[in-house]
């Protein structure tokens, strides 16, 4: 997020963070590299997605906004990370190529 690293995804996973309002800027890393660039409004929840698909040796990647109620809905299902930074970030403005070894 805004080229720090706020955590590394694994399946059935999710990360969170705090931001102020403005615009920011999330990307994914696989196969590909992804960018969603959002305008973000204060007192607002953001559910975003992360699609991950097979690509040609690795899973490709792709971010997407979901709804408040869709969002609940597959975060009941997920945990969070163990490698979910905040509110420790930004200890990084370098995406990593691998996730940090705890």
């Amino acid at each position: 997020m805004d080229s720090f690293q706020v955590g590394w995804l694994p399946t059935k996973a999710f990360l969170y963070t705090i931001l102020d309002a403005g615009d920011h800027n999330f990307s994914s890393r696989a196969e590909n590299e992804f960018h969603l660039n959002l305008w973000l409004h204060s007192g607002k929840v953001y559910h975003i997605e992360e699609d991950a698909k097979m690509g040609w040796l690795y899973a490709r990647t792709k971010l997407k906004v979901i709804s408040e109620e869709a969002g609940k809905k597959e975060l009941s299902k997920c945990s969070l990370s163990s490698t979910d930074r905040y509110p420790n970030f930004p200890l990084s403005r370098n995406m990593e190529k691998s996730p940090p070894k705890y």
